[in-house]
Formats: structure tokens, C-alpha cells, sequence
């Protein structure tokens, strides 16, 4: 049995996006965010000198998500798995410093919370924090002095404190429905303009040599309301018709994996049939390099930063880059921009924005192709992300 822990929020931290009620959701886990508590040798900045230590190094050209750190949280997190291993996260910061998180899975938080339910903290999580976020948050934001863009957290998943049972788990269809449904989506895909018009793209345009398709943000084509399956059934089919398409090209085998959190055994069993790999985050961002096609849907993670500085894909079929950061969860950077400008040309996609969102499809250019050794970080110029920084000042209001 669990140790009940009376807990409040200042021990963890929910975080700012998550925090809020879906008791009356019925497809819904009840699930919210806990950061993890950390400790730092260092201390705490103020505000103003970390906003300031921030700027600077992005203007600098510091990655501010790095392979090997990412590489090293992943390789932390299955050695947390093993009940005897080590239950500590360290994380290297943006400056090269370390923060060490601790984990706390399986503790209870707040006993009979609600209408005799409880928080039960489930397996650890990476979250991100872009750089818009960390020099836009409000006055009370102390970060720890090593500033991270990587953190952990818990979800925490509303369960009823006698039976254990999640409360009110939401509506899955069964392995074999889920199937048949997406072979009949692939079908209607198939025969879709959409489908044809992307097929074309990818053939006239794509670079040689591209080996792997990395699909981030696609749903669950089994749990939840009709229209979210909808969406994640078309979104499947749309990276499998990626998939066959560099493969035909290449004329050899090519590697499709998939990273989103609301998969299930039975996301999985399906998926596993059709030649799509399950990764669970952040694992899917290591696979991403200077061959890979990258495909994201609306994603609630910021992968356009993060791609942006770990490689320069082959191809982005990703939420048009318009420049926006205010209120997005997966906002076009600086460097983001500066990407798609100097190195991408658009095309349009024209597949159901109900069902795709507003996707454009980014192929590498060819004058733009060389590549840094399959995935190093691309950093955009200081004059470049200087200018792009001084327009959001006007936005935000002066520097602190």
C-alpha cells in the first residue's frame, strides 16, 4: 500500500497549464500536473537577472535543448523504473549547471480530496518550458539559478481512495474496432485530394537519403469523444502515407516512430501492426535528426523549438509558422522562424483543418541541404534573434 502523504501545492508545484477541473467530463482521467520538487546548491534568481541571463544566452546562440541532456533524462527515467535504482533526476541546465529533481511516484496527495476521491502521483514526465515562457512569466516567477528548459513532473491521476479504481476513466473502443476503423480511414485518406497532393509533394521535393518519419502529437485513435479519434485516425493515416512514400523512394525500409501521451495497449497493438514504433516522451526527439521527416499536429509541447535546435529535418509537416507565441504551447520562436525562412519552402496542405489543423508542409531546400554530422543543434545568428526579440518587447512592454 501507497504512503498517504497530506501534501499541499508549495512542496509541489501544479503547473500553470494543467490546473483545472474537468469534473464533468466524462471522458477524462482527471488528471492534473505536479513538478517535482528540486533542489539547487545555488539558490533562487530574481526575476529581473534571470529574464536578463535568459536573453542573453539565446541571443548568444545557446541551444536551449540540448541531445545529450534529453538523451540523459531518458536514460535517467528507466533506471527510475527499478523500485532499488535511483529516484533522483539530474538535469543539466541551460548555463551548464545541474538541478536535481526528486521523485515521488506513487505517493498520495491530499487523502479524500473530493467526494472521497484521492491524487495517486503516477510515473515521472518531462515538461518543457520555451523561451518565450521563461521571460514572459509573471513577477513572482524565482526560477533556481542553473535554468532549466527541461523539468519533471508527475501526473496526477484522480482515483477513488478506497477501491484504488481510476474515477470515471474515460470510453475505449475495443482492439478490433479500433482496427477496422483505421483501415477504413487509410482508405478514405488514400482516395483523398489531400493525400494525392502531399504524395506529390514528397515525391517532386523531398531530399535524398531520408530515413525515418517522427511523428509527434497524433491522439488516441481508441479513447475519448468521436471527434478526437476522428482526427487521430486521419492524422495516422496521413504518417503512414509519409512512411510509404520515403520508403518507395529510397527503396529500402523506413522507420516510422510516434511519441504522444494518450496512447493505450490498444493505440499500441494497432500502430505495432502498421509499422508505426511507439516512443514515450522524450524519447521520440532523439530519433529526430537531418534525415527524418517530422510530422506534429497542434501539439501541447513546444516541438518546433526543440526540433529547431536539435537538427534541420528533411521535411516539417508541422502548424504553419505565422510567428505566434502569446497563448500557444508550441510557439513560433525566433529560431523557429529563422528556420523555416532561411532554410524551407512552403507548400500548402489542404487536408480538413477540422481534422489536421492548419498544417504546411516545410521541405528542406537543396541549396540549404548540408547538414551538421545527422543532428546537431542549428543556431540562428544574434543580429537575427535580436530583431525577432525587440518586436515581442513591444508586444510584452519594456525589458524588466
Amino acid at each position: 500500500m501507497e504512503d498517504q502523504v497530506q501534501e499541499s501545492p508549495s512542496d509541489g508545484e501544479l503547473s500553470d497549464d494543467e490546473d483545472k477541473d474537468f469534473s464533468d467530463d466524462e471522458n477524462c482521467l482527471h488528471t492534473y500536473r505536479y513538478m517535482a520538487s528540486s533542489s539547487s546548491p545555488e539558490g533562487t534568481a530574481d526575476r529581473a537577472t534571470a529574464v536578463s541571463a535568459i536573453r542573453e544566452m539565446y541571443t548568444a546562440g545557446v541551444p536551449f535543448f540540448c541531445r545529450e541532456t534529453i538523451a540523459s533524462v531518458v536514460r535517467q527515467l528507466e533506471a527510475a523504473k527499478d523500485k532499488d535504482g535511483c529516484q533522483t533526476i539530474d538535469v543539466k541546465a541551460i548555463n551548464g549547471e545541474t538541478l536535481k529533481f526528486n521523485l515521488d511516484t506513487g505517493r498520495v496527495c491530499w487523502p479524500t480530496y473530493k467526494d472521497g476521491l484521492e491524487y495517486i502521483l503516477a510515473e515521472p514526465e518531462v515538461e518543457y518550458w520555451t523561451y518565450h515562457k521563461m521571460i514572459s512569466t509573471g513577477p513572482d516567477f524565482a526560477p533556481p539559478l542553473p535554468i532549466c528548459s527541461l523539468y519533471i513532473s508527475h501526473c496526477m491521476i484522480w482515483r477513488d481512495h478506497i477501491t484504488k479504481e481510476p474515477h470515471r476513466p474515460p470510453r475505449q473502443t475495443s482492439l478490433i474496432d479500433t482496427r477496422n476503423c483505421f483501415l477504413e480511414t487509410q482508405r478514405l485518406w488514400s482516395e483523398s485530394v489531400a493525400c494525392k497532393e502531399l504524395e506529390s509533394i514528397l515525391q517532386q521535393k523531398l531530399p535524398y537519403q531520408t530515413d525515418t518519419v517522427v511523428a509527434f502529437a497524433l491522439g488516441t485513435m481508441s479513447m475519448g469523444g468521436e471527434r478526437g479519434i476522428r482526427s487521430s485516425l486521419f492524422q495516422h493515416a496521413l504518417a503512414r502515407t509519409v512512411q510509404d512514400v520515403v520508403k518507395a523512394s529510397n527503396q529500402c525500409q523506413v522507420q516510422c516512430f510516434s511519441q504522444d501521451p494518450m496512447y493505450n495497449t490498444v493505440d499500441k497493438q494497432v500502430l505495432g501492426e502498421i509499422g508505426i514504433s511507439v516512443l514515450d516522451n522524450p524519447r521520440a526527439f532523439l530519433e529526430v535528426t537531418n534525415s527524418s521527416v517530422v510530422i506534429s499536429v497542434a501539439p501541447n509541447i513546444p516541438v518546433k523549438e526543440i526540433v529547431t535546435d536539435l537538427s534541420r529535418p528533411a521535411a516539417l509537416i508541422w502548424n504553419t509558422v505565422t510567428g505566434k507565441t502569446h497563448e500557444c504551447t508550441d510557439p513560433d520562436s525566433p529560431r523557429v522562424v529563422q528556420l523555416i525562412r532561411d532554410h524551407y519552402e512552403g507548400f500548402t496542405f489542404s487536408g480538413d483543418k477540422d481534422i489536421f489543423s492548419d498544417l504546411t508542409v516545410y521541405v528542406r531546400r537543396a541549396d540549404k541541404s548540408k547538414d551538421n554530422g545527422g543532428g546537431g543543434e542549428q543556431r540562428a545568428s544574434v543580429d537575427a534573434v535580436d530583431g525577432f526579440v525587440d518586436g515581442w518587447e513591444k508586444e510584452e512592454g519594456a525589458r524588466p
